[in-house]
């Protein structure tokens, strides 16, 4: 078995790895992008979102459907 190796550094605050499609897949909360990061550890904005949390997934049907959606918690009742 191998070493494990960082693929990517610098983030934020990293969430929800997900491996798809033969790339690492993951969020960024503190800078709102999800990217993908390759074996050779090269990484690609996919997305940029405003606001948290940030989740992802994707859609039965084709490849590399992703969809980004961001969850807004409702504003305070006035009184």
């Amino acid at each position: 078995m191998s070493a494990p190796e960082i693929l990517v550094d610098g983030l934020a605050f990293g969430e929800s790895p997900r491996w798809h499609d033969g790339r690492l897949w993951l969020a960024d909360w503190g800078a709102g992008e999800v990217l993908t990061v390759d074996a050779a550890g090269r990484a690609e904005v996919v997305a940029r979102v405003d606001g948290l949390p940030i989740c992802f997934d994707w859609l039965p049907g084709g490849p590399r459907t992703g969809q980004v959606r961001t969850l807004r918690a409702p504003a305070p009742a006035a009184g």
